[in-house]
């Protein structure tokens, strides 16, 4: 998967970086004036060529980084939503938190609990039972005890 990945990533960062160097081909500036082409030389064509060559390979690298952050985030973002799931259908599952109006939220792997339960007790099962699943590095409790809203 990676090497497709990097594969489909070529063709749009080598047009992109022609996209960003068409001005570097052109053999004028464009603020040229008579005046000032007696007082200061133009680039010659392989110093431009040069300097084609290396924004095409900034372009790239930009491009490329883009591409693997866009990926790692996304990847974060499925795994933070299978999390969050296997959190609720714990809760769903346990007897103990029948009755509550938990929700959960997770980020990087942080779960958020919020929402009210009936005791103290719950609220420490609740916190409890999303430690233990898979995915959870961290649980952060904002439930309060009280009555079902």
């Amino acid at each position: 998967m990676k090497r497709s990945l990097k594969g489909k990533l070529i063709v749009p960062a080598l047009a992109l970086g022609m996209a960003v160097s068409i001005p570097a081909f052109a053999q004028t500036s464009s603020n040229w004036t008579p005046e000032a082409s007696q007082t200061t030389s133009t680039p010659s064509a392989s110093q431009d060529f040069r300097q084609a060559g290396s924004d095409v390979t900034a372009a790239g690298e930009s491009a490329g980084q883009s591409a693997k952050y866009g990926y790692e985030g996304t990847k974060r973002a499925v795994e933070d939503t299978a999390t969050t799931a296997r959190v609720k259908s714990s809760f769903h599952h346990n007897k103990d938190l029948q009755g509550s109006d938990i929700s959960v939220h997770t980020k990087a792997g942080i779960v958020t609990l919020s929402g009210t339960v009936a005791s103290k007790s719950q609220a420490s099962r609740a916190e409890q039972i999303a430690m233990q699943t898979k995915g959870v590095q961290k649980v952060v409790s904002a439930l309060h005890v009280g009555p079902q809203q």
